[in-house]
């Protein structure tokens, strides 16, 4: 007996990363940069952040 081959499923593609986040409370650097992909250097040099500044909640930041 001879058996249809079955394709195999292709993994969904990533969505996209956006462009912009806003920080809410408790946010922080790392785990907004984990959550986007990116690297805590990355969002300091995008945002031009001082490497000891914090953010607060309601800040626009580029994500790339």
């Amino acid at each position: 007996v001879r058996r249809a081959a079955m394709a195999t499923p292709r993994p969904a593609a990533a969505p996209a990363r956006p462009a912009t986040y806003k920080v809410r409370s408790g946010d922080t650097l790392s785990g907004i940069a984990v959550r986007y992909g990116v690297t805590v250097a990355d969002l300091r040099r995008l945002n031009r952040l001082p490497a000891n500044g914090d953010v607060n909640a309601g800040k626009m930041l580029k994500l790339r």
